[in-house]
């Protein structure tokens, strides 16, 4: 409204005025701004990607100390079982074949293996407790896990494994679809240097003669001084640094491929040895010390040595294919498929 008041009379002779504008973005704003916004859906969306990823690794993490856990209880038991074997020399009439001493380590180790059941089932508790927390419960579950750490795989080559790391990784690709995007962040700065044209039209209202008018008009600001160097000065710093980032991301995790595949290869190796050749070689040895026992060409406590060692390496087999596991799950994680049967 103008011309009201003054040295006219009130509203008199006022000249009110009506219009809308729309503002037409030039130089391709409108589809950098929507290539940009795309590209940040991706990157949403391979962020979450990485992150399940990362959750599936723990809870299989979480899984695998649980079996580790439900083993060692029944080792420690059986242990627990040598050890009170042991300790009914005590009141036989083999006490007397043994010194003082003797008689008192059976008795330390018994007190041992005893506590050593309670420690693995509050390892085994814990290990419980861990996974519910990672599935959203606190309640733990009270039944028993009954997979297996002896699962199948099928590992590719190196070359394989890191062209897959180089193409389905989730971090790699975040860092190509930010390239795109700072393509986009640059050719929308430079697109700024154009100036925005804006359309207006309206109605015009003449209160002196109540008489009415059209009104258009089309206003496009020069930009005597303002070239948005500034801004096409930082996409072209920040094109550089997610440069610096890609190189970073890809050179950190091809390490971290190398390192589990080189662990990988030395457990495969591990586990075939000890699967192959420990295990059964301690199953002999116990076999041929049971049989001297039973000529009494062996003492009981030659016997029970013989299972301890059968037991402990029965330990160290669970343990390093835990480790096993493990390692396969970190590759599966770094190349975004799935090795284990």
């Amino acid at each position: 409204s103008e011309n009201f008041s003054g040295d006219n009379p009130g509203f008199s002779r006022t000249e009110n005025t009506f219009w809308l504008s729309q503002p037409f973005l030039l130089g391709g704003k409108r589809g950098f701004r929507k290539g940009i916004a795309r590209q940040e859906m991706e990157i949403v969306r391979l962020s979450y990607d990485a992150k399940r990823r990362d959750m599936i690794l723990a809870v299989e993490e979480a899984v695998y100390d649980i079996l580790v856990a439900q083993q060692m209880i029944a080792f420690k038991q059986q242990a627990e079982e040598i050890a009170r074997d042991v300790y009914k020399v005590k009141g036989s009439k083999m006490e007397d074949e043994y010194s003082s001493e003797v008689l008192l380590s059976i008795e330390i180790e018994l007190s041992e293996a005893e506590m050593e059941v309670l420690n693995a089932k509050k390892d085994l508790k814990i290990a419980k407790k861990q996974l519910a927390l990672l599935l959203g419960d606190s309640e733990v579950y009270p039944g028993e896990c009954r997979e297996s750490l002896e699962r199948d795989y099928k590992i590719p080559e190196y070359a394989e494994l890191k062209n897959c790391l180089l193409s389905r990784n989730p971090e790699i690709l975040v860092h190509k679809i930010r390239e795109e995007q700072g393509n986009y962040l640059l050719k929308y700065a430079k697109s700024e240097r154009i100036p925005d044209m804006e359309l207006s039209l309206g109605v015009r209202q003449f209160n002196e003669d109540d008489t009415y008018s059209f009104v258009g008009g089309i206003s496009v600001p020069i930009p005597l001084f303002n070239r948005n160097q500034g801004g096409i000065q930082e996409a072209l710093v920040n094109q550089k640094k997610i440069e610096v980032d890609k190189n970073a991301t890809r050179n950190r995790l091809i390490l971290e491929l190398d390192e589990h595949y080189r662990t990988f290869q030395i457990m495969e190796q591990e586990i075939t040895v000890l699967r192959d050749r420990i295990l059964p070689k301690a199953e002999e040895m116990l076999k041929k010390i049971m049989a001297g026992y039973e000529k009494k060409e062996v003492p009981y406590i030659g016997v029970l040595e013989a299972r301890r060692k059968q037991i402990e390496t029965k330990k160290k087999y669970i343990e390093t294919l835990k480790e096993f596991n493990v390692i396969i799950a970190h590759l599966e994680r770094l190349c975004s498929r799935q090795f284990h049967g």
